[in-house]
């Protein structure tokens, strides 16, 4: 009778309470737990193996000797970093400042001989798309413009305007400039082109 009840008990014990059940997690849990210490041991020694090595010293003769052998080779090392570096340096800045000249400007004049004659630099930057930053101490717009056309009215004005943009002081916005398309600024404007 009382082997029938304990065969009745388990029957209606859950298998998660029952004792070989809870064991086994445990041993599961366990088993886990020492994998995870001993991987996360194993990176510690990893890490620290590189410390010790530096911090071995070694004589000052040796210390000469290791220095003439590896002079050569820092020389390649500040040649390759100079190579990397070059196209870095690459990367075109152009400081803008209206009515005064650089390598990019050129004079222009609009509805010459007529009461409202203007002469301006302009300037033929590099085609390409830019970053324009206002370094000014005013907001300024930059228009990008190609060519001269003269409208219904005989005046003059760009043939074809290109991109547009207004800036407040120190913000920075993109434009494109195509070939054979400049950029107008008014005085007192100050930007700095930086090409993408």
């Amino acid at each position: 009778m009382a082997r029938k009840n304990r065969q009745t008990e388990q029957a209606k014990t859950p298998f998660y309470k029952r004792k070989w059940f809870i064991i086994l997690i445990a041993f599961l849990l366990l088993g886990g737990c020492v994998r995870n210490c001993t991987s996360s041991r194993g990176d510690n020694k990893e890490q620290v193996e590189p410390i010790v090595e530096v911090e071995e010293a070694a004589s000052p003769e040796d210390n000469k000797g290791e220095q003439e052998r590896e002079a050569p080779t820092s020389e390649k090392d500040e040649s390759s970093q100079e190579a990397e570096a070059e196209p870095a340096e690459a990367a075109l800045t152009i400081d803008l400042v209206a009515g005064k000249e650089n390598e990019y400007s050129e004079s222009r004049t609009w509805n010459a001989g007529t009461e409202f004659e203007e002469t301006q630099l302009v300037y033929y930057v590099p085609a390409g798309t830019y970053e324009v930053t206002n370094a000014g101490e005013y907001p300024t717009q930059v228009n990008v413009y190609e060519g001269v056309a003269v409208n219904d009215e005989g005046w003059e004005e760009p043939a074809n305007v290109g991109d547009i943009i207004t800036l407040k002081v120190g913000e920075t916005g993109q434009i494109t400039v195509p070939e054979g398309y400049y950029v107008d600024i008014a005085e007192p404007t100050h930007v700095v082109l930086e090409m993408k």
